[in-house]
């Protein structure tokens, strides 16, 4: 347990920080962003402010970057975290486990973090947009009205309670194999590509073909890169 809590700390070490960063800098964009569009233009609905481009695509931004933090947190095969790995003597199955486990958080970290980057921007449009503007019911319609926010916050529309926690899900898995993987020198960027899929999703309810695309392209990309991930290991043993 306290080899399995060492090498969660220093992942946590080596990125939290620095992805701790990269929200604080989101949520300052889309505040901000947010703050502009109230006091320039004449009462925009909610539902515009949060597909504004700026807005709607800057978790994008953080997203991919908060991937690539993760997939080079460990520094490669010659950085002091590889030695400090070597000594803790973990099964690699455990190690993999603790990664995938840590970056499956970060990601719904960063689903949480958008969700409260809207109850924010609602609260800052109650405060700024002229009183008839705003009311309950028109802030629930955004959550059917908004692209962006729709497949976050769903509402009634339950398949998107299936297919948004799996994305995530199969998000985190892809990068903490990633991470691994890089910590063992190997350059890994599928990953990449399936953050800025995956921030980049967008959806009217009812509209699930998207997801589901998308949550079968990362558990497939989960099932390819695990078998590559054990592959290897059996060629290093049989080496």
């Amino acid at each position: 347990m306290k080899k399995s809590l060492s090498v969660l700390s220093l992942a946590a070490t080596t990125s939290f920080w620095r992805i701790l960063a990269i929200l604080a800098a989101l949520a300052v964009t889309q505040l901000l962003t947010a703050y502009w569009m109230l006091c320039n233009l004449y009462a925009p609905p909610l539902e515009s402010i949060l597909d504004f481009p700026v807005y709607r695509f800057s978790p994008a931004v953080a997203i991919t970057l908060a991937t690539l933090v993760l997939l080079n947190a460990h520094g490669g095969t010659r950085s002091r975290v590889n030695y400090t790995m070597a000594r803790l003597s973990i099964p690699s199955r455990s190690l993999l486990l603790i990664h995938m486990v840590y970056c499956v958080g970060i990601y719904l970290l960063f689903w949480l973090f958008q969700v409260s980057m809207v109850i924010a921007t609602a609260a800052l449009f109650r405060f700024l947009a002229p009183l008839d503007a705003f009311s309950v019911q028109l802030e629930l319609l955004t959550c059917y009205r908004s692209v962006y926010l729709h497949p976050l916050l769903p509402l009634a529309d339950w398949p998107f309670w299936i297919t948004t926690p799996l994305v995530y899900l199969g998000l985190g898995v892809n990068t903490g194999i990633g991470m691994v993987r890089s910590w063992e020198g190997k350059v890994y960027m599928p990953p990449v590509v399936f953050a800025v899929s995956t921030a980049l999703y967008a959806a009217k309810p009812g509209d699930y073909g998207w997801g589901i695309c998308l949550m079968f392209a990362l558990w497939g990309g989960v099932c390819v890169s695990y078998y590559q991930y054990v592959t290897a290991k059996a060629r290093e043993v049989v080496t």
